[in-house]
């Protein structure tokens, strides 16, 4: 079975996330799996404050690592890393257990550089949603008339009551 380790690991030093990836790389081809790849995210803030081993962590260095083994394997680098006071946190997701869904699947992961949700959406659906948004909108400010809303009489727009 295809697994994809995501791991935070305290930020600081490089050696300490090569060794945490080393072990769990060993680990797996101990037991007759098979390391596909590692990626190196590097150390980036976290989305929140997290507290691990009684330290509180706003930033840590993430790595990525694939591999083939058995289920039982990977329980046992959920429990060798749960215990390590270097990890911040870390997932396993499985990919896939038929030759059909991973055989595609290499080692590295790409990051992906789109800092924004604006930056994935064509410019044509940008500039279409712009004009609606100026065309219903009121500058601020401004009192709506009674074609753009008609719930509003001219009583209700000087303050006086209607007669």
């Amino acid at each position: 079975m295809l697994y994809e380790l995501i791991a935070i690991v305290r930020p600081g030093s490089l050696n300490e996330v090569r060794e945490i990836a080393r072990n769990a790389g060993t680990q797996v081809i101990r037991s007759g799996g098979v390391v596909r790849g590692y990626t190196n995210w590097g150390a980036f803030r976290l989305p929140k404050v997290t507290t691990k081993h009684q330290a509180r962590y706003t930033d840590g260095h993430h790595f990525i690592m694939r591999f083939d083994s058995s289920g039982a394997v990977q329980s046992s680098i959920r429990r060798t890393l749960g215990l390590d006071p270097r990890m911040i946190n870390f997932s396993v997701v499985k990919l896939g257990d038929k030759l059909e869904e991973i055989k595609d699947v290499n080692g590295q992961v790409p990051w992906n550089n789109v800092r924004s949700i604006t930056d994935q959406i064509p410019s044509s659906k940008n500039a279409t949603a712009q004009e609606n948004q100026d065309t219903t909108a009121t500058t601020e400010g401004e009192i709506p008339t009674e074609e753009e809303n008609p719930d509003i009489s001219d009583a209700d727009v000087s303050g006086a009551p209607a007669v």
